[in-house]
């Protein structure tokens, strides 16, 4: 199953993006931390599949490139304002391989999730082997 992690500095923001995945039941883990230096040490402790990014960190994309090139199996999300949607190339822009609302539905951050696990596979063959084994 997918491990997923929330990063948001807005701890109320966070905590109910986490609840809801949570809740959904479709994840094997679901983490949240507030800033990158935390991801960071969640990374490197346990496998995880798809990043979800507060939109007021997205804006660091040397960071997402980084952790990209280091983990090119990693889904990312960007989580944006409601209505404040970024189109195909804005989204490449930022390195980010899906986006949702921050008001998105349950069944709309899932599929934010799916999209981004899709994105990852074209990324890294061994991802696809791994996924194809499970």
């Amino acid at each position: 199953m997918t491990s997923v992690l929330v990063v948001d500095p807005n701890p109320d923001n966070r905590r109910a993006v986490q609840q809801a995945l949570t809740a959904s039941n479709q994840f094997e883990r679901v983490l949240a931390c507030p800033n990158f230096d935390a991801a960071e040490r969640e990374l490197a402790s346990a496998p995880i599949e798809v990043m979800l990014v507060a939109d007021s960190l997205a804006r660091s994309h040397a960071v997402i490139e980084d952790l990209k090139s280091r983990m090119p199996a990693l889904g990312v999300v960007v989580v944006r304002e409601p209505g404040d949607l970024l189109d195909a190339a804005g989204l490449k822009a930022l390195g980010m391989d899906a986006q949702t609302s921050r008001s998105a539905s349950p069944m709309e951050l899932i599929a934010s999730v799916a999209k981004a696990l899709v994105a990852s596979i074209t990324h890294s063959p061994r991802h696809l082997k791994k996924l194809l084994k499970d």
